[in-house]
């Protein structure tokens, strides 16, 4: 008698996922190529603003311009390159010979200083992108390598490489902008947190693909690979396999497959009972047990039992845990049954949260979270969601196509509202990256000031001065791009109240001083400070200045030991002041929440009336110090500061919304329950 079949589902076949694979990235940068466009943008503006440079400040104006005028046409060009790309190292990693000849073949494709300059530049920029994320690029070569039936594909040869996404970017700016200093200039500024997040993506593909973890294949699995797979990744690859192992028929490994078919009659029994159903005030999972009692006898396999009570009783912790409204919860209710026949037609639906059921659960989920708490199932968007469900119930058979459409229909039902709100959006980002530039110039003029004050050789009226007047004259040149004058009058005003110790060294002082204070009231008229203030400063620095040139030459050596003295106190006392002030600055739990935000997080702010108004993040800065956001039922836009958002959130005047994926969590609760039991 024949050793019975390990309880696992074998590697899909490379035809049957890799194109599946190439079209969900495809999908996923699509949908996040709009901010990664509005990021790269933010960080050119912010250099040609700088103008530490004025070549470099010109071509980032110009690669700013080129993104402005020609931005949608930019996108269309990278996802065709990036379709092209991944196409060709789809190709490559499936047929070795042509990759290791590509990789031996002498690369004179670089033939020219610049071109070799912008190749190095990718191979850093991909380089560095590719250890950002290199647990979830390591879990996905592994899963690549299980489907290939290979030991030798390395990370170097995933097609989802960063270097395949800096290319078609590479590419398609070329085909926008033919002038080689915009594109580089545009490559130098690819960092990782300002290119497409490959992350999110990359785990993505992962859950397409589930580890076969049969014991047999788990003692044969690479130590150092396991070891590099991330806990968070391990717990997902553990829930994999015991769904592996509930749900795996015990029938030759040649005939297994994700897909199923079961019976014609159970299908047809299935479809008169979805239509007919009526939900229950309280919704619950029996509906689903009173299937497995009630259906004809003899039409559940083991393996469609098992997948009826999982569904059972992920449904019922969705129904008693999920933070959702109750009407939603109702709502998803109705679904049980076009969810079940999803889960029987295809067993992909308890394995991948990008199945069609699985989408449209979760749209359904996102939808009810949207929804205004005040209008209740007499808002807009609420239904709309039941408008789609109504449909499906209706007509799905075992179309699942037809899930894409109900999630197509809720999120054009997005599109349409957001354009009600007219240009809001787009010019709350102009000027959330205009006040964002501005900040950081600030920033940098402060850190400049205190710097230079830290050195401990500066007077102590002049420490007052620079830092409550000349930070935003120097935040204000630096906008400009003409920092170098501002920083050169600071130098001149701190040098020209110092000890000068000999005749020469005071009449250069003398002779500076009418141009120094001309320089210093040009800048200052530019701030609101005058009056007696001003006045005083002034006075006091005339004063000083009389001191400079009358104190007799011979006290000169007993006066410098005293001012190193000094210099050496002053110093250490601004490194402690500096150091207490950064210990202060604890980042707490609510700092950390909010750079968890990502557009299409949404939030609840407490009104004065004690009812809560639930906006989206509609856009987030370069810099993650602006947050722009949209309350869809007042059709209002509104911006926050980062700093902002975190003491709001510390006050409790506003609350995140969860945005788990409702149905991952619930399945593996349900597993976890069932394996107590």
């Amino acid at each position: 008698m024949a050793d019975p079949v390990p309880d696992t589902i074998s590697p899909p076949r490379p035809d049957a996922v890799l194109p599946r694979l190439v079209a969900l990235a495809l999908k996923a940068v699509a949908a996040q190529s709009d901010a990664f466009l509005a990021r790269l943008a933010g960080v050119l503006a912010h250099t040609a603003s700088a103008g530490k440079d004025a070549d470099q400040a010109r071509h980032a104006a110009h690669a700013g311009e080129v993104l402005g005028a020609r931005g949608k046409l930019f996108q269309q060009r990278m996802l065709q390159a990036l379709e092209r790309g991944l196409a060709s190292a789809m190709r490559a990693i499936l047929d070795p010979g042509l990759s290791r000849l590509r990789r031996d073949a002498l690369d004179l494709s670089a033939s020219t200083f610049e071109a070799m300059q912008d190749k190095v530049l990718l191979e850093n920029l991909a380089d560095a992108i590719d250890k950002r994320h290199a647990a979830s690029l390591d879990g996905l070569t592994l899963r690549l390598g299980q489907v290939l039936r290979t030991d030798e594909l390395g990370s170097a040869q995933n097609p989802f490489r960063a270097a395949v996404f800096l290319e078609a970017v590479a590419d398609a700016w070329t085909d926008v902008d033919p002038d080689p200093a915009g594109r580089r200039i545009m490559l130098r500024h690819l960092r990782p947190e300002v290119f497409l997040q490959l992350d999110p993506l990359l785990q993505a593909l992962c859950q397409l693909m589930p580890l076969p973890l049969a014991p047999a294949q788990e003692e044969s699995s690479p130590p150092a690979r396991k070891a590099a797979e991330p806990p968070a990744r391990r717990r997902g690859d553990s829930v994999i396999g015991k769904l592996q192992q509930w749900l795996s028929p015990r029938v030759p490994s040649h005939s297994r497959s994700s897909a199923s078919t079961y019976h014609p009659a159970l299908r047809a029994y299935l479809t008169d009972l979805q239509r007919r159903y009526v939900p229950a005030a309280m919704p619950d999972a029996e509906v689903l047990r009173r299937v497995l009692r009630e259906a004809p006898a003899g039409l559940f396999s083991q393996q469609d039992h098992n997948a009826v009570e999982l569904l059972a009783a992920t449904f019922e912790l969705i129904f008693r845990e999920a933070p959702l409204p109750g009407d939603i919860k109702r709502e998803l209710g109705r679904l049980q049954i076009p969810a079940l026949k999803a889960s029987l037609a295809d067993k992909d639906f308890f394995f991948t949260p990008e199945h069609p059921a699985r989408r449209f659960i979760e749209a359904v989920a996102q939808a009810g979270r949207a929804c205004d708490p005040r209008q209740g199932r007499e808002d807009p968007l609420f239904k709309k969601l039941q408008h789609a469900i109504d449909r499906l119930l209706r007509d799905f058979d075992d179309q699942l196509e037809l899930f894409d459409r109900g999630v197509a229909r809720l999120n054009a039902f997005y599109v349409h509202e957001e354009a009600e709100s007219g240009g809001k959006v787009a010019l709350a980002i102009e000027a959330a990256l205009r006040q964002e530039q501005e900040a950081e110039a600030l920033v940098h003029a402060e850190e400049t000031v205190i710097a230079r004050i830290e050195t401990g050789d500066v007077a102590n009226f002049i420490e007052t001065f620079l830092q409550a007047q000349w930070i935003p004259v120097l935040a204000a040149a630096t906008r400009a791009g003409r920092p170098a004058q501002a920083l050169a009058t600071m130098e001149a005003l701190i040098d020209s109240v110092k000890p000068k110790s000999s005749p020469e060294e005071r009449r250069q002082v003398l002779s500076g001083i009418p141009g120094l204070l001309a320089e210093l009231n040009a800048a200052l008229d530019a701030l609101p400070w005058a009056g007696p203030e001003r006045e005083s400063f002034f006075a006091a620095l005339a004063e000083r200045h009389a001191a400079v040139v009358r104190t007799p030459l011979e006290t000169m050596p007993r006066q410098q030991l005293e001012i190193a003295l000094n210099l050496a106190q002053k110093a250490s006392e601004h490194r402690l002041t500096r150091r207490s002030l950064e210990q202060e600055k604890s980042v707490d739990e609510f700092v950390h929440s909010v750079n968890a935000l990502a557009p299409g997080s949404r939030v609840d702010f407490k009104r004065g009336n004690g009812s809560a108004l639930r906006c989206r993040v509609a856009w987030i800065s370069p810099g993650r110090t602006r947050f722009v956001f949209h309350a869809r039922q007042l059709h209002q836009v509104f911006t926050l500061a980062s700093d902002t958002m975190s003491q709001v959130l510390r006050n409790g005047q506003v609350a995140l919304v969860s945005s788990d994926d409702i149905m991952a969590r619930a399945l593996a609760g349900a597993l976890a329950d069932m394996n107590e039991e």
